[in-house]
């Protein structure tokens, strides 16, 4: 009994599954792979909660916070105001463009730019997304041309064939030949070569 033991021992292990071991180095254990995922995609949502959890913040936190949200609204009433301040009260508002016409043009750019940056950052990614459709809209302008011409293809056979069941070709392209238009067969280009050589 003691060697079947001891064999036994070295195959299978003291207290261990040999086999088991075998197998998990070739292929995971299925339980410990979920788990490690479990574990993966909670240490990702804890190091995201924490990237976007709120810090502690005082009065003065608040304060600037409250004090850069206020140019876009601002900005917005006030060319609001400026339209519809004629209509209330026209006197003020011949006043108010009278101010406006002395206001040097160094500072009009000044304010032109600042006005920029404040509201041109948004319809620059605007337009960014916008060329960017465009492109990809014209790398699949080939491919979709290519659809086109099948279905039309397949289209002028069946119209064809409108009564009769369809069936495979069995002729050659043997007799098959090309028409090639020369320039002097084409009556518009004579036409403006003519006029381009006069």
């Amino acid at each position: 009994m003691g060697v079947i033991s001891q064999i036994m021992a070295v195959l299978f292990g003291a207290g261990r599954n040999r086999p088991l071991e075998i197998i998990e180095a070739l292929r995971p254990n299925a339980e410990g792979l979920s788990r490690r995922g479990y574990n993966l995609d909670t240490a990702a949502l804890a190091q995201l909660s924490a990237e976007f959890a709120r810090p502690s913040r005082n009065w003065f936190d608040s304060l600037i916070d409250g004090l850069n949200r206020l140019p876009r609204p601002m900005i917005t009433l006030g060319l609001v105001y400026v339209l519809v301040l004629p209509v209330y009260d026209p006197i003020r508002a011949a006043e108010v463009f009278t101010s406006l016409a002395i206001i040097p043009p160094a500072l009009w750019v000044l304010m032109s730019i600042v006005v920029t940056f404040f509201f041109g950052g948004r319809m620059q990614t605007s337009d960014q997304n916008f060329n960017r459709d465009l492109a990809g809209a014209a790398t699949a302008l080939p491919g979709i041309m290519a659809q086109l011409d099948q279905l039309q293809a397949m289209r002028a056979p069946a119209a064809e064939n409108a009564g009769t069941p369809l069936a495979a070709g069995t002729g050659t392209d043997a007799g098959a030949s090309i028409e090639v238009l020369r320039p002097s067969d084409n009556p518009a280009l004579s036409a403006w070569q003519a006029e381009r050589d006069s």
